[in-house]
């Protein structure tokens, strides 16, 4: 079995996000099927100043604003967390973290308006745990305190219904990652059916990012093998996401202290990863200015943290707001 990736967040979480936004209103649409066709995904929400309890180093990048016509003076905040082993705690920081959310996070002409929220939960391995808080007085049963989240495991997905709705066009292809995870996901036929379907994705570069994140989540099942002969020869070279996963995996080595080099020559190493993670990232040319701040860089801390940086960002401005670059 080989080992899983690792970096300074879990490496399926990191792709979970990155499934998540190929297609967000496709996602919040499989994760909460009951929604009103009126709902509308209107944008990630900019919460890197909540970060999410503890995990002091990481904010919650998947809060999803949506809107109802319906109620056109109500913004909801929509949190989503990913779990590939168990967390017993997951509801209690989500409650904590939804409270924060309502407090300090404000929309409208005059940032006035508090939002409504609510928190969803993908368990990528294990069954769905407990997805309720129910906390009530003895004899006063409307007083206290009640959390409900939307929760799905993937194994509890059925990988062929799954493929027949993204055949009709009925959820996203952007699942297509996570079908390895999903019951019967080992079988024959329907890796066949996920080949077709992949193959017909228009954009070249989403087929790779299937490819490269369905063996990326195909490692935490024992299926790894079939899958790995399946994806055989794709073109995987042109997904950012394997280029992230390599680049930051060679920096993060390097800052876990293996003992070759000096503190100059790792220094070098994460430069280099850091400009070549950010052009696979990005797909666009870097601006000079951007190229000597990096390249003048030799804070060991600050460039792993802009390594990450570039994992959290959907844009080049989004990054160097966080980086500081």
């Amino acid at each position: 079995m080989s080992k899983p990736i690792r970096g300074p967040m879990n490496a399926y979480d990191q792709s979970a996000r990155f499934v998540v936004k190929g297609d967000p209103a496709g996602f919040v649409r499989w994760l909460v099927p009951g929604l009103p066709p009126g709902l509308e995904f209107q944008g990630w929400l900019d919460t890197r100043t909540l970060p999410f309890p503890g995990e002091a180093d990481r904010t919650s990048d998947t809060v999803a604003e949506l809107f109802d016509p319906v109620e056109s003076q109500v913004r909801w905040a929509l949190v989503t967390e990913f779990q590939a082993e168990p967390d017993t705690e997951i509801l209690d920081r989500l409650l904590e973290y939804l409270a924060r959310l309502r407090r300090e996070l404000r929309h409208g002409p005059r940032r006035r308006e508090k939002y409504r929220v609510a928190a969803g939960l993908v368990h990528l391995t294990g069954p769905r745990a407990g997805a309720t808080l129910n906390m009530t007085l003895p004899g006063e049963p409307v007083i206290g305190l009640h959390l409900t989240i939307a929760s799905r495991a993937l194994r509890e997905e059925d990988a062929g219904p799954t493929l027949a709705e993204i055949a009709a066009g009925r959820a996203t292809r952007w699942l297509l990652p996570w079908v390895p995870l999903m019951k019967n996901g080992g079988k024959p036929t329907i890796q066949e059916e996920w080949t077709r379907l992949a193959n017909a994705e228009p954009n070249q570069l989403w087929r790779s990012n299937y490819a490269a994140l369905a063996l990326i989540f195909a490692e935490l099942t024992r299926h790894r093998t079939s899958w790995r002969k399946t994806l055989e020869g794709w073109n995987m070279k042109e997904s950012p996401v394997i280029n992230e996963w390599k680049a930051e995996g060679r920096a993060e080595g390097k800052a876990e202290g293996k003992a070759e080099g000096k503190a100059e020559g790792k220094a070098e190493g994460k430069r280099e990863d850091l400009l070549q993670l950010l052009i696979d990232r990005f797909l666009e040319p870097l601006p000079v200015d951007l190229v000597a701040a990096v390249s003048a860089e030799t804070d060991l801390d600050k460039l792993s943290r802009a390594i990450r940086s570039v994992l959290k960002s959907t844009s080049l401005g989004e990054f160097r707001a966080l980086a500081g670059l």
